[in-house]
């Protein structure tokens, strides 16, 4: 006889172990005690009241034994589900990992559907959809983002040569309104410490000996201006006085977006554990050593050549600063720039000539430029303190090439020459046609190899 349940309509008729001892029926279907007694074939329950109440008792209701429903088995942990759940939320932080979520969510599926399988696989699909998109946003932006950067960093680079350009001015009040230049070389024809080993040759033999009075007075010394090696005709030396002096730090000439000078200089020496002053140049770059650094470090940033030319230099008179070295030049008389670039060396982009006039450039911008900022151009900063960034070097006084100097009486139409010379010491031949009176050939030192950073 067919028995069928009176709330989901499965035959019961044969789950004969189903049944409690009063014979009712348990649906499997349901989980619950839905067949009730007096459904189809089903026997009528069995009371326990009294057929017959007593007098005066109340009729009591029948009370009928359904089969209580039985333990749920606890179905085993779906191991795919919570690995898919794992990995879709990694997702959100690792996006790589969104689709491996997404495929242990579809397997684990298969054998629970529904749980951590269902949220895995949902979390994972979504972040999954998002990748493509991120990676595209990811492309377009960081190109933008990069530009961003670096004009971020010519910013601070601008203010690192303002900032030098008002200390040199603030030097030059109290010097005879000259900025600072360490005396020049007895050598007529131009000759210049062109790397931080040009220090003063007369100073005590531990760098951690020297005070900084000690260290500018001997840069001061005429006995000292015997040669270039030995510390005359310094760029970086006279620089290096700003620094001495307390007027700024090493840190302000460094440019963020210099490939090579990427930590500052360091002031102080270390001698048995107790830091005294001074070290006598840039380019030492740690507080234990007495090591030079020969590869550009520590210094990011060129000045013009200050020295005027001097058919008598000597000894007891080495070439002084030039007029366009004080304090009231003119407005548009470039002063400090980014390291200049030495020409006629490197390949590929790290490349220079700059020699190469603006309107026979075919190369492309770099190939004139500083090696800072990617090649694109270099912040100049002038006389009147103001700082501007230009993409040529022909920012000089009537469109003068401030990378490059005059080999001619012709000037400015003359041959131009760029800077060759790197390493130990330079040369230049400009002094004899340098102008006495603006507008002067402006020539920036010291200079670097764009592609090896040595000086």
């Amino acid at each position: 006889m067919e028995i069928k349940c009176s709330k989901c309509g499965k035959d019961v008729s044969n789950a004969a172990h189903f049944r409690d001892a009063s014979g009712n029926y348990f649906c499997t279907e349901c989980q619950t005690s839905a067949v009730k007694p007096g459904d189809k074939g089903i026997p009528p329950p069995v009371s326990t009241a009294p057929s017959e109440p007593g007098p005066g008792a109340a009729a009591q209701p029948p009370v009928y034994h359904y089969m209580q429903q039985p333990a749920q088995v606890p179905q085993k942990a779906n191991v795919l589900g919570i690995l898919s759940f794992i990995f879709s939320l990694l997702g959100i932080f690792f996006i790589i990992t969104a689709p491996i979520g997404l495929i242990l969510g579809i397997l684990g599926l298969r054998r629970q559907p529904r749980g951590l399988a269902l949220a895995g696989t949902i979390i994972g699909g979504m972040m999954t959809a998002v990748l493509p998109i991120m990676a595209l946003m990811i492309a377009i932006l960081l190109p933008s983002l990069a530009k961003a950067k670096e004009l971020a960093n010519r910013t601070e680079c601008e203010a690192n040569i303002r900032s030098i350009l008002q200390s040199m001015t603030i030097y030059a009040q109290s010097n005879n309104a000259t900025f600072p230049c360490v005396l020049g070389s007895v050598d007529s024809t131009g000759d210049y410490g062109n790397s931080a080993s040009n220090i003063p040759s007369n100073l005590a033999s531990a760098p951690g000996s020297n005070t900084a009075d000690i260290i500018i007075s001997s840069w001061y010394s005429t006995s000292d201006a015997n040669s270039a090696a030995d510390g005359a005709a310094s760029p970086l030396g006279s620089l290096w006085i700003l620094v001495l002096q307390g007027q700024l730090t090493p840190k302000t000439f460094i440019c963020p977006s210099d490939p090579f000078a990427n930590a500052p200089s360091q002031e102080y020496a270390v001698v048995n554990g107790t830091v005294t002053p001074n070290f006598p140049n840039f380019g030492f770059m740690t507080t234990t050593g007495t090591t030079v650094s020969d590869s550009g470090q520590g210094e990011s940033y060129s000045i013009d050549f200050p020295y005027a030319y001097s058919p008598n230099a000597s000894t007891s008179a080495p070439l002084s600063a030039g007029g366009w070295w004080v304090n009231d030049s003119h407005a548009d008389q470039p002063i400090v720039s980014d390291m200049a670039p030495q020409s006629g060396v490197g390949s590929g982009t790290f490349e220079r000539n700059t020699t190469v006039t603006f309107q026979d450039n075919t190369f492309g911008p770099y190939i004139f430029n500083s090696g800072n900022h990617n090649g694109d151009g270099q912040n100049v900063g002038f006389a009147d303190t103001h700082v501007e960034w230009d993409t040529t070097p022909y920012v000089g006084e009537q469109g003068d090439n401030i990378f490059t100097y005059n080999n001619s009486a012709a000037f400015p139409n003359g041959n131009q020459q760029g800077i060759t010379g790197t390493g130990g010491n330079g040369t230049i031949g400009l002094n004899t046609f340098q102008p006495t009176v603006p507008p002067y050939d402006t020539v920036m030192v010291p200079v670097r190899n764009v592609e090896t950073g040595a000086w």
